[in-house]
């Protein structure tokens, strides 16, 4: 039993591709860990574009390195319970790895402790999301991490996959374009009977 952190990342490493992290922390042990904080540190070649918490995140004073710190107050964290979080980016130019580097800050038997992410795949994180080992590593029993508060499970406000991101902007699109249309449609409409109204009345007069 451990306390575990992952990062998983997706996306062309193209120019102006979009990017998604996804991160999980876990807490397998048997005992509460306090004072948690997550540190998400995004390359200077990557753009923040947002991430599916309430706006939990913050922005820690920039060092000069042009990398940015987001910074999520996470408290405690109850044993076997842990959470998925994932963000987006966007390239500025075409990288090799855009990977971010996340860091978990506790305190735990009295001591306070740093655990750097492991960088891993999506379908691990869904494994210890489910409570399954990832490369042999004991992360939880079946069944165990993912419990309680601070679960990840459930329903979700934003897509948490690449292609669900993709899907979602595409329909945020067809809504602007459609709302524009039926707002041109309608002034339309409102100007020809606008002009209908002024026929009849030089007719009548």
């Amino acid at each position: 039993s451990e306390v575990a952190l992952y990062s998983a990342t997706e996306g062309e490493r193209k120019a102006h591709s979009t990017i998604q992290y996804t991160i999980r922390y876990a807490n397998s042990t048997q005992a509460t860990i306090s004072s948690a904080v997550l540190k998400v540190i995004y390359p200077k070649n990557v753009i923040y574009i947002g991430d599916d918490t309430s706006n939990e995140f913050m922005v820690e004073e920039n060092s000069g390195s042009g990398e940015r710190t987001y910074v999520l107050n996470i408290g405690d964290i109850p044993p076997k319970a842990g959470r998925t979080i994932t963000m987006l980016g966007m390239l500025t130019n075409d990288t090799r790895d855009p990977s971010v580097r996340a860091h978990l800050y506790y305190r735990t038997g009295g001591e306070d402790k740093v655990l750097a992410s492991r960088p891993v795949s999506r379908e691990d994180i869904a494994r210890s999301e489910q409570g399954l080992a990832i490369s042999g590593e004991g992360i939880a029993a079946a069944g165990a991490v993912g419990a309680g508060a601070g679960a990840s499970g459930g329903w979700h406000l934003f897509p948490t996959t690449f292609l669900g991101w993709v899907l979602f902007a595409l329909l945020a699109a067809l809504l602007v374009v459609g709302y524009h249309k039926l707002k041109a449609y309608y002034l339309m409409k409102k100007k020809q009977i606008e002009d209908e109204k002024r026929v009849l009345n030089a007719g009548s007069a």
